[in-house]
């Protein structure tokens, strides 16, 4: 191992050449002190600074690790400004960026203008941030995007993978939460397109999408990877006039009369063990001609079928029983007449 001193500032730093790497220590005394500086060449337009390494194949070798001490301090370990971008990682097949702490940040970034962190690896992890106590990695930026992620969406790869791998031990699952401690913090999920999930990726297992309340022991709602889906509560389908347009009148017999001849039979979903009942979305389309296509049925179009036919059925009886009430007063008067008729009969029996 080589050693030689370098003085900058009246400071004594020490590089050490290890592994075909580079160290540089710096010993902290001051927050606001500049202990080390590397300069290039003035008025380059290229690197102003630069440090290159040979590899010795060796897989721990390091290309360049900055440290401060005393943790004490709150110092910076690395420090990296620049106009757009303060630093860039990249790696053909390992990690583009690392950052490791015991109880801070792992990664800090912060841009007032542009990406406050940028990560990108051909073949490994563009970006891996590991903490013990805190973030892993904590993303910034004032006037632009904290942090952009993009993978290799056509072979398969996410722009963004949580939970599982082998990076740590523990449980597989992803987490995205916001700040507990601040009352308001919301999440928000903007798209310019659509917003898509997929579940069930992993066939081994069942799959679910699922939402639950604060104290994890109430769900609210579940969809399962055959598209059944659980809701406590009520479900509120829009029906405000306010939102509707070409509103018209229908014949509530004719629906009656459509739904009398619509096929109602029980049957289950495939692959599925659960019976269920109802019509065909394409017998429903042919007979009602509503919804968007013959492979669905809404739930309101067939709340409005059946309240159609209801009404419908509901004035068939109020004309049964007009009618029903106008025989009864028939009925009434020929027995009326019948009793006269018998009185009379009688009166001319008994004067004989």
């Amino acid at each position: 191992m080589k050693t030689r001193d370098f003085f900058a500032n009246g400071l004594t730093t020490r590089r050490l050449n290890l592994l075909s790497g580079i160290v540089i220590l710096c010993i902290t005394n001051s927050l606001s002190q500049t202990q080390l500086d590397l300069q290039g060449k003035p008025g380059s337009a290229d690197d102003v600074a630069k440090i290159e390494v040979n590899y010795s194949g060796t897989d721990n070798v390091i290309g360049l690790s900055v440290r401060s001490e005393p943790s004490a301090d709150y110092g910076y370990g690395g420090y990296f400004y620049g106009g757009r971008r303060g630093i860039i990682g990249e790696s053909t097949s390992g990690f583009g960026i690392y950052g490791y702490s015991d109880s801070g940040y792992g990664i800090y970034g912060r841009s007032t203008s542009f990406y406050g962190m940028y990560g990108q690896s051909d073949s490994g992890i563009g970006l891996f941030a590991l903490s013990s106590n805190s973030f892993g990695a904590s993303v910034q930026s004032t006037g632009y995007h904290g942090a952009l992620f993009n993978g290799n969406n056509s072979a398969g790869y996410a722009d963004i993978e949580l939970g599982g791998g082998n990076w740590y031990s523990g449980s597989d699952d992803g987490v995205i939460m916001s700040d507990s401690m601040k009352p308001g913090s919301d999440i928000f999920l903007v798209a310019n397109d659509g917003i898509v999930m997929q579940i069930g990726h992993n066939p081994a297992e069942d799959a679910s999408f699922e939402i639950w309340n604060t104290n994890d022991q109430d769900m609210l709602l579940k969809v399962n990877e055959a598209g059944d889906m659980d809701l406590k509560g009520a479900l509120s389908q829009g029906s405000d006039i306010n939102r509707k347009e070409q509103i018209t009148e229908i014949d509530v017999a004719n629906i009656l009369s459509k739904l009398v001849d619509l096929p109602i039979q029980e049957w289950q979903y495939i692959g599925e063990n659960v019976r269920h009942l109802g019509p065909m979305a394409q017998d429903f389309k042919a007979a009602f001609d509503l919804g968007k296509d013959d492979r669905t049925i809404a739930a309101i179009d067939a709340d409005g079928v059946a309240l159609a036919a209801i009404k419908a059925q509901q004035k068939i009886l109020e004309e049964q029983g007009e009618k029903i009430t106008t025989l009864e007063g028939e009925v009434y008067g020929m027995k009326e007449e019948i009793t006269q008729l018998k009185s009379l009969l009688a009166s001319l029996v008994s004067s004989k």
